[in-house]
């Protein structure tokens, strides 16, 4: 099923509704909407968005990150970003402070993005936003589009929670999430990414070297999920820490089924 949706100047633009759950019915489309970052958005590219009539943006990036690379939104759509109390603030992203500080390996970077996923779902800022993102998927036929800068491992976390508690099948949650990987031009966008890294940090990374930061990978959302089931002891146990009631995910199987 082809998923991908162009808006001309978003990366990894996607409708993850449409999959069947365990009991045979199907997560409506044109309601859950994921991508990168929107800080390219054409003229062109905000006709077609708004054609998806998006009522609330999840943006799950730092304010740092914001600040470099605003969102082109025109109109009243809502955004979320946390608040300043949940973020730190002008900090260099981790993902930075480790190809800054470290030498970089492919090893080493695959280990990092295994670090990064079972930090992620904890993270002050994250759970904030988690739970706002969830208490506006309460609202009836309120299409929300969920993005961080790539559109891949926040948002590839927060997707994935969505489904799941919709009780999509795991194996169609994996391949959602692992979508990310027929990015076209997926290869050479990682070599302007490691480019522009360089450039950025004065100190030249190999693009082999960074690919598993560019990519996704099984065992990165799987790592995640396992920190979930180790810490909360369930999905449902996580979503109540964070606090996500289970009246609100009732509805929001309603909304979405």
């Amino acid at each position: 099923m082809h998923r991908f949706i162009k808006i001309d100047g978003v990366h990894n633009f996607r409708d993850f509704g449409k999959y069947k759950t365990k009991t045979g019915e199907k997560v409506r489309e044109k309601l859950l909407f994921r991508s990168g970052q929107l800080s390219n958005l054409t003229e062109n590219g905000h006709a077609e968005l708004s054609q998806l009539k998006i009522k609330t943006i999840v943006d799950l990036r730092k304010t740092n990150e914001r600040k470099l690379q605003p969102n082109q939104i025109k109109g009243t759509i809502k955004q979320i970003t946390g608040s300043s109390k949940s973020d730190d603030g002008e900090t260099l992203p981790p993902h930075l402070q480790y190809l800054r500080d470290e030498e970089v390996t492919t090893q080493k970077t695959h280990d990092f993005m295994l670090q990064t996923y079972r930090r992620l779902p904890y993270e002050p800022m994250h759970v904030e936003i988690f739970n706002q993102a969830f208490a506006e998927l309460t609202q009836p036929e309120h299409p929300i589009l969920i993005h961080c800068a790539a559109g891949k491992d926040r948002t590839g976390i927060l997707c994935a929670l969505i489904l799941k508690t919709l009780d999509v099948h795991d194996d169609d949650i994996m391949d959602d999430y692992l979508l990310t990987n027929k990015v076209h031009n997926l290869d050479e966008l990682v070599e302007k990414y490691a480019e522009s890294i360089s450039n950025r940090l004065g100190k030249k990374i190999d693009s082999k070297a960074m690919r598993p930061l560019g990519i996704v990978s099984e065992e990165y959302l799987q790592t995640a999920f396992d920190e979930i089931i180790n810490k909360n002891g369930s999905l449902l146990g996580y979503l109540n820490a964070i606090g996500i009631k289970e009246n609100q995910l009732l509805q929001i199987r309603k909304n979405l089924i």
